[in-house]
């Protein structure tokens, strides 16, 4: 009987370790599983160039210029993967779409094209705005104002954020698309194009620089003195699938991002800036007259302020108006805020950037003329 009690026992025990390995390899195995499936080796970022120059610039190009991601991710043994595209925004979109990009980094409005078409993007932080528009003519061109371009040939990048602001400005002065022959040119196409007297305007950004000193064009009209709303920025978004695998890895880049926009915003860091802008193929002059009088420490304000979210609803708006989209989406809700908040704590930059109001005045600052 006492033979029969220990038997028992025995079983008992058995049973019960069995139950335990059982428990256990449930508990140990889906977490070894998803560490093995977290592993990342590289981070894919993208970005849009300019200058009709595959280069990473902006706050992107700073982050890359300086190795500061790969010094952040040496240690993991993760590489960072630069994919700069020429000039082409709806590009950097479609690298986003079909899965090969992670990271992206161009202009507004191809990334309110790319988000509306449905691919599942967050924005986790502007990279830069208040960068101008220029339209240039040829220099004996009978041509002087906006009015003027109606019944003309304009080439512009279509797409790029070069096509809002035209669109835009056409509109302040009673004209539409319509009004005009809008051709789908940019880069050294529709400089050609212009200096064979192919078309009649050209819209463009700081290239129109290099045209007028080479004694081809002159500029009718510039962004830089009017309001913001006109100017064109960007941001930085994340595939939406993934920030939902890697949350740890998004927070790390923006972490680097801030610093890197804290470090453009010194003064005595704009001489480098600028010299990292020029990898784009344009000459330092052309960044130092078109940003001239403008504090990098705007430039390039990570914060999502009133400037920036009514900026983004202007050009959802604006876009659907003109049938650029089908269909508007939220804005607030594509903005993910967590990442930059965590970021600038950690930093102790909370209160380094002043929010400026929609039309991109901070506090005390004189008004730019509002929207019509």
């Amino acid at each position: 009987m006492l033979g029969l009690f220990y038997f028992n026992r025995k079983v008992e025990m058995m049973i019960r370790l069995l139950l335990m390995m059982v428990i256990l390899t449930q508990v140990i195995v889906p977490a070894t599983a998803r560490a093995a499936e977290r592993k990342l080796s590289v981070i894919r970022i993208g970005g849009a160039g300019s200058g009709g120059k595959a280069s990473m610039i902006y706050l992107i190009g700073i982050v890359c210029a300086r190795g500061l991601l790969e010094e952040e991710f040496k240690a993991d043994g993760i590489t960072i993967e630069w994919n700069p595209f020429r000039g082409a925004g709806p590009a950097v979109g479609e690298g986003i779409a079909n899965g090969t990009l992670d990271f992206a980094s161009y202009g507004d409005f191809p990334a309110v094209i790319t988000r509306a078409g449905g691919i599942r993007t967050r924005f986790i932080s502007p990279s830069y705005s208040r960068t101008n528009t220029y339209i240039a003519v040829k220099k004996d061109s009978p041509i002087k104002s906006v009015a003027d371009l109606k019944g003309k040939k304009v080439s512009v990048g279509k797409g790029g954020n070069a096509h809002l602001a035209i669109s835009m400005i056409l509109a302040d002065h009673g004209l539409t698309e319509k009004d005009v022959q809008l051709l789908n040119l940019a880069g050294a196409d529709a400089d050609a194009a212009l200096t064979a007297g192919q078309i009649d305007a050209e819209v463009s950004g700081i290239n129109a620089f290099k045209l007028r000193d080479l004694g081809i064009a002159k500029i009718i009209f510039s962004t830089k003195v009017e309001h913001d709303v006109w100017k064109s920025g960007g941001q930085l978004v994340v595939g939406e699938a993934f920030a939902q695998k890697y949350p740890d890895i998004v927070q790390r880049v923006i972490n680097v991002y801030v610093k890197a926009a804290w470090w453009a915003s010194q003064p005595e860091n704009r001489d480098e800036v600028i010299k990292i802008l020029t990898r784009a193929g344009i000459p330092q002059e052309y960044y130092r007259e078109d940003y001239e009088g403008v504090s990098f420490k705007k430039v390039y304000s990570p914060l999502f302020d009133p400037y920036v979210i009514d900026h983004y609803k202007t050009i959802v708006a604006f876009s659907k108006e003109r049938g650029f989209i089908r269909k508007v989406f939220d804005v607030e809700e594509w903005i993910d805020r967590r990442y930059l908040e965590k970021a600038l704590k950690a930093n102790g930059l909370e209160d380094y950037w002043q929010p400026t109001d929609i039309h991109g005045n901070a506090a005390g600052e004189a008004g730019a003329r509002a929207l019509p």
